[in-house]
């Protein structure tokens, strides 16, 4: 306790009184302020407006906090809206690059391609011309990557894919994978120029099996309509024979009956008159004869429904087939 007196940073005794007064004086104060039986209303009309005040006071704070929140947002949308600006000025310079670069690769790859096309033209040119040209030439021997040696060659003709030369026992053709570099390079053999011509030759086969496809189809379907117009000049031969065969019987069916009834009479007559006679006996084999001739006409006719059934049918039949 004495050291805290004594101590030079201390308030010392002096300074400790007047802060005892001090907080005294202002108890005494507050007390006198804020006691209602000191101050009666006044104290509580002061205190009502202090409170009010306080109220206000945090009202204000609220406004202010909030304003800054707003003030904050306004400025990151502000910040927002400079960096969509700024993209956008970017994005449309990056489009008219994009746009140059484009013209531009489209303007080299144009070069590119008139030179390409260029110098494929000179290749063709430069091609045909060396293998005319080499037509006729010979050669003592010509040696091959197969070990093989042709002797008296002479160039008969220069193709996409082999050579064909006349040597001392006749003709030979030579694949190019059979000659040395120096052939493929003087004749300008590629891989582009064997598989050009590979596939015109494939689609040249493809192309003839295509033709004997539709000659063989287009064959059959000529076979078929004519096996097809026979059955139907038969059936309609046998149709037309049918039914002149039933106007036959029918006429001679008739004519029978005729004779049936005629003997029957002279039977009846000569029985009326007492003679015997045979007239009878006629009269039943006329009868026999015509019931004969009905049969076979009833099946001619059951054949003739038959047949137009069946002429009917090889009729739709080339019908369908003169469709297709």
């Amino acid at each position: 306790m004495s050291d805290f007196f004594e101590n030079p940073r201390s308030p010392g005794l002096i300074g400790f009184a007047l802060g005892g007064v001090i907080l005294l004086g202002f108890g005494g104060l507050s007390m006198a302020v804020f006691d209602d039986r000191l101050n009666g209303n006044n104290a509580s009309e002061i205190k009502d407006e202090i409170r009010d005040h306080d109220f206000n006071l945090l009202a204000v704070e609220n406004e202010i906090k909030e304003a800054k929140r707003i003030s904050a947002r306004h400025q990151r949308n502000k910040e927002v809206y400079l960096k969509i600006e700024n993209n956008k000025n970017k994005t449309a310079r990056l489009e008219n690059q994009k746009e140059e670069l484009k013209a531009e690769i489209e303007s080299k790859t144009a070069s590119i391609n008139q030179l390409s096309e260029e110098q494929l033209a000179y290749r063709d040119q430069y091609r045909t011309h060396e293998r005319k040209r080499a037509i006729g030439e010979e050669y003592e021997e010509i040696a091959l990557t197969t070990g093989k040696l042709l002797k008296n060659v002479k160039i008969r003709e220069v193709l996409p894919d082999k050579i064909r030369f006349t040597t001392e026992t006749g003709g030979s053709s030579v694949e190019w994978k059979e000659l040395h570099e120096d052939w493929i390079t003087r004749f300008q053999i590629g891989e582009g120029e064997l598989e050009e011509h590979r596939q015109k030759l494939k689609m040249a086969r493809l192309q003839r099996g295509q033709v004997r496809e539709v000659t063989q189809k287009n064959r059959s379907l000529e076979l078929r309509e004519m096996e097809l117009n026979k059955s139907r000049n038969r059936i309609a031969s046998t149709l037309k024979n049918r039914r002149a065969q039933i106007s036959q019987a029918n006429g001679k069916i008739n004519s029978l009956l005729e004779r049936e009834n005629e003997y029957l009479s002279k039977e009846s007559a000569a029985r009326a008159k007492g003679h015997p006679s045979s007239h009878g006996n006629t009269a039943r084999k006329a009868r026999h004869t015509a019931d004969k001739l009905a049969t076979a006409s009833r099946l001619a006719s059951r054949q003739i429904v038959e047949l137009e059934k069946e002429l009917k049918s090889v009729e739709q039949q080339i019908k369908l087939l003169k469709e297709k």
